[in-house]
């Protein structure tokens, strides 16, 4: 069995779509560039990045992917471990450069799919829209954000798209090897995270939007189990053995434990991380708080320029176009975007943090993102056309576009200097702990470090950080209070200045 995603007919249409899109396409590669530019630097962004990637670098592939399944198995995450390798392959050269890139691809890898699905079976320039939607208001915040931390997960929802695009070709060409590939990528990411076995949802709908064009709705449902059959059968085979070691497990992950306590505090908690990443949302919290026109240079208000110009043109040229159900697209858009926060919604972690400690995204928000960006480009095209090409209407899209890009940009880097500094501080520790200073230092040691929390809010966690040759262990603390100074003690500061740590013995608590 052969998969062909592209062929000559495809590579030809494309071709002659990007000659006469050509502002286009180069506004989207504009505008995905400026985005990239700004987290550029960001690297390890969550504790979990850091803890990872500590661990990998101390123990290496095979230590490190044993680990990962004894963890998976303890946990009741039989599959988990599998999200191992995509998320290693950034880490194998320790290169700031290489990272990015691979990390940076990955992010494409699910966009180009997104592009793909809505490029060959709804409309071109509205699949070049979304895109470009998709990074004009791409925003990062919070440290649990798929644009910037979590190596790997940033494919899952990729292979989503390219499964409802098998399903919908099997549904224009009735090739059985389309149904087996759609099934396939649907695998792939419940195999990877478990949460996305819910996007079986939309998928079944699809089927049955299909059929219901020309039947009822139960003969609909009926043919819709009898075409999507292998991929129930793969869906319960991974259930059953799921829920065999989760029954068998030590323990589960608070985080995927599903447990309704208070429909409103899950409520709650799905709004928020569904409209964590809506567009300006980022930058309507921080607002009050930072100098608006420190964060504005040049690139993004040629950005926000490019992005009115974009609509403008791109309006016009839909105005020529017919969209075939428009409205269940953008129903389905909706649906999308609820579908991967559902899950931890119904988390008693998960809702603890939104409704008690202030999170509002976390990993599955960048999914629903994707849906999010659907939606605003469907639904504008969708008004645009019923109120007939009002100016009115026109008028405040431009301004929306521009603002909108404009202030994402001022959002995003504002967040990428709090990132900076903070990889600043970790480089600034881990050259110091890997010093041949550091190996004078007494074992056992009381080591007080007043800038860091720790990995994992754990101090004991930078014994991790140590070379091999060192089989010292220290008492790393941030708190002056635990200090005893009833044996050696230092003290490690972060120099703002030079951007390193600077380390002086002290034998009293006057010192401070």
């Amino acid at each position: 069995m052969k998969i062909k995603l592209l062929n000559n007919n495809f590579i030809n249409e494309l071709c002659d779509d990007i000659k006469s899109n050509k502002f286009f396409y180069f506004g989207t590669i504009f505008s995905a560039f400026v985005f990239f530019i700004i987290i550029r630097n960001i690297v390890l962004a969550t504790h979990d990045d850091i803890q990872f990637y500590i661990l990998f670098r101390r123990y290496g592939f095979i230590q490190n992917l044993l680990r990962s399944i004894s963890i998976s198995i303890k946990y009741g995450r039989i599959f988990q471990f599998i999200s191992y390798f995509p998320a290693v392959f950034t880490y194998l050269f320790n290169n700031i450069i290489f990272y990015k890139v691979i990390f940076n691809i990955y992010i494409l890898f699910s966009v180009i799919s997104l592009w793909y699905l809505i490029f060959k079976h709804i409309n071109k320039t509205i699949a070049l829209m979304v895109v470009f939607v998709f990074f004009s208001f791409a925003q990062i915040n919070m440290q649990h954000n798929g644009f910037i931390s979590f190596p790997g997960a940033q494919l899952y929802i990729g292979f989503i798209f390219l499964s409802i695009e098998k399903l919908i070709s099997y549904y224009k060409n009735e090739k059985k090897c389309n149904l087996i590939w759609s099934s396939i990528f649907l695998l792939i990411p419940t195999l990877l995270y478990e949460a996305f076995i819910i996007f079986s949802i939309m998928l079944f709908l699809i089927s049955v939007i299909h059929y219901y064009k020309n039947n009822n709705i139960l003969k609909s449902i009926i043919n819709s189990f009898k075409d999507l059959i292998l991929h129930i059968i793969l869906m319960s085979v991974y259930l059953v053995i799921y829920f065999i070691v989760r029954f068998k497990a030590e323990n589960i992950y608070p985080g995927a434990e599903l447990k309704i306590s208070s429909v409103g505090d899950s409520l709650y908690a799905l709004i928020m991380y569904t409209i964590g990443s809506f567009p300006l949302f980022t930058f309507i919290r921080i607002f009050s708080n930072i100098n608006v026109l420190e964060y504005i240079n040049f690139i993004s208000v040629l950005k926000a320029i490019i992005a009115s110009v974009f609509i403008i043109i791109i309006f016009k040229k839909i105005n020529k176009c017919k969209i075939d159900n428009i409205n269940i697209i953008i129903w389905l858009a909706v649906l999308g975007i609820i579908l991967p926060v559902l899950l931890i919604s119904v988390t008693p972690l998960h809702v603890d943090w939104a409704r008690n400690h202030g999170v509002y995204t976390h990993l599955p928000s960048y999914y629903s993102y994707f849906f999010i960006s659907v939606f605003l480009s469907f639904f504008c095209v969708f008004i645009f056309v019923k109120f007939k090409y009002n100016n009115i209407f026109f008028i405040i899209v431009i301004i929306i576009f521009f603002f909108g890009s404009l202030f994402t940009d001022v959002s995003n880097r504002y967040y990428a200097e709090q990132f900076d500094y903070r990889l600043k501080k970790y480089k600034a520790i881990d050259k110091m702990l890997s010093s041949k200073y550091f190996n004078i230092i007494e074992n056992g040691a009381d080591i007080y470090l007043p800038d860091f929390i720790g990995i994992h809010y754990s101090m004991y966690a930078f014994n991790d950080v140590l070379p091999k040759n060192n089989l010292n262990k220290y008492n790393f603390t941030n708190n002056k209070d635990t200090l005893l100074f009833d044996k050696p003690t230092y003290i490690l500061n972060y120099n703002d200045y030079n951007k390193t740590m600077n380390i002086k013995k002290i034998s009293n608590n006057n010192y401070f």
